[in-house]
């Protein structure tokens, strides 16, 4: 897997949720519907906090 932000968004790992909120929202929603009870995001820039809000205050409420 390279370090290239562009190509991780063009051709993301299995498994990876990646995308603007609407575009996760999309894709967790999907996994819900197929039987998933549960995922867990991890944000690994710990100092941006501004992506934890996101995260926490924009996609999570949006697939509870």
């Amino acid at each position: 897997m390279g370090t290239d932000p562009a190509a991780l968004l063009r051709e993301p790992p299995p498994g990876w949720i990646v995308g603007t909120v609407d575009q996760a929202t999309e894709q967790l929603l999907a996994l819900r519907d197929a039987g998933v009870a549960r995922v867990m995001c991890q944000q690994l820039v710990h100092e941006d906090l501004d992506a934890v809000v996101l995260l926490g205050g924009e996609l999570a409420p949006r697939v509870a």
